[in-house]
């Protein structure tokens, strides 16, 4: 719910944005903040209820992303061409605000027991970590 309030906040004040150095915060940092915040559990989520068909339930989870990728650039522009660009980043941060409602029906993942620590430094030399964090490794060289 969180992430939903920062990524709304950050399109709602985009809206009075006097120069683009305004819009790096605003839109690039709190949108993007907002919105991180709000997948990465809704995923976690997703990939705790589901056991027998979890592959499935990740990607109809996942395929939203590519979805509002598609949908989104016709109807920014149908809303620019009505409401300029102003109005247009209001009526987002108002679709942002749904965010909140969708989480409001995220119910707590029950605990299976304990789940034992692992301690940062075996994480972070296992294959798998490595693995996952190759490609962002690569960006920053």
């Amino acid at each position: 719910m969180v992430g939903g309030l920062i990524a709304s906040f950050g399109l709602f004040i985009s809206c009075y944005a006097p120069n683009i150095y305004y819009l790096y915060f605003s839109y690039g940092i709190l949108v993007g903040v907002g919105t991180g915040i709000a997948y990465i559990p809704s995923i976690n989520v997703v990939a705790h209820f589901f056991d027998k068909r979890r592959s499935i339930a990740l990607g109809i989870a996942c395929s939203g992303v590519g979805a509002g990728t598609f949908v989104y650039p016709p109807v920014t522009h149908e809303l620019i061409e009505h409401f300029h660009w102003r109005g247009a980043m209001i009526i987002f941060s108002g679709i942002t605000l749904n965010i909140l409602v969708f989480a409001m029906f995220i119910r707590p993942v029950p605990s299976s027991g304990s789940t034992p620590s692992v301690p940062f430094k075996h994480l972070i030399r296992s294959f798998g970590f490595q693995v996952c964090c190759l490609p962002s490794w690569r960006l920053r060289w």
